[in-house]
C-alpha cells in the first residue's frame, strides 16, 4: 500500500475559526480590501471585454464575458490578499 493521502480541506472547526477571524477584522480593513479588489477586478474585466469584442462577437456576449471576469476576480482577490498579508 502507498502512503495515505490527506485532504487539504480544513475541518469544520478550522473553517469556523477562519470565519470568526474575518468577522473580527476592523471595518476599515474590510473596506480597504474592497477598495483594492474592485479596481483590480475592473482592470481584469476591461481587457476581457475588449478582447472579446475585437474577436467579432456581439456586445451582449462581450458584456457577459466581462461580467464573468469581474466576478471571478472579485471572488479571488480577497483570498489573494489574505494569503499575501494575512488576516
Amino acid at each position: 500500500m502507498g502512503p495515505v493521502r490527506r485532504s487539504r480541506d480544513p475541518g469544520p472547526e478550522q473553517r469556523s475559526d477562519i470565519r470568526a477571524a474575518n468577522r473580527d477584522l476592523p471595518a476599515a480593513t474590510r473596506i480597504a480590501r474592497l477598495f483594492v479588489a474592485a479596481p483590480a477586478s475592473v482592470v481584469v474585466a476591461l481587457p476581457a471585454f475588449m478582447l472579446k469584442r475585437c474577436s467579432g462577437t456581439g456586445q451582449p456576449e462581450a458584456v457577459f464575458v466581462a461580467g464573468t471576469a469581474f466576478t471571478g476576480c472579485m471572488v479571488l482577490c480577497p483570498g489573494v490578499l489574505i494569503a499575501a498579508f494575512g488576516t
